[in-house]
């Protein structure tokens, strides 16, 4: 399997190339798998808002005041293209499979 650079991957999808949908994600909140509906979605990387404040002890926190989580997305976050675990190839017919960790895979195919 031939790798693809993840911030290649990432500098592509923020040009809106990619399709994106998911092949497999635990989610802890839900207690069991997720594989998606099979949906091809518009991939797209988040861009979260956040603004700091002092709480009631003092100390100067942050917290996020906008997800920026859109429908009809995969909504990916930055560090999914940065974690030492990782990676992504290509499969069959130019699908790349993007695989966050071991319990979130996704895959891609390029935009005709």
């Amino acid at each position: 399997m031939k790798t693809i650079r993840r911030d290649k991957l990432a500098r592509d999808i923020q040009k809106g190339l990619y399709l994106a949908t998911c092949r497999y994600d635990f989610n802890g909140m839900t207690d069991g798998p997720e594989t998606g509906d099979g949906q091809w979605r518009p991939a797209r990387i988040r861009t979260p808002k956040y603004e700091f404040y002092t709480d009631n002890f003092g100390r100067n926190n942050q917290r996020c005041i906008d997800h920026d989580q859109k429908p009809g997305f995969c909504n990916f976050d930055a560090s999914d293209f940065k974690s030492s675990v990782g990676y992504a190839c290509y499969g069959e017919n130019g699908i790349i499979n993007f695989t966050i960790h071991s319990n979130c895979c996704y895959e891609l195919k390029r935009v005709a």
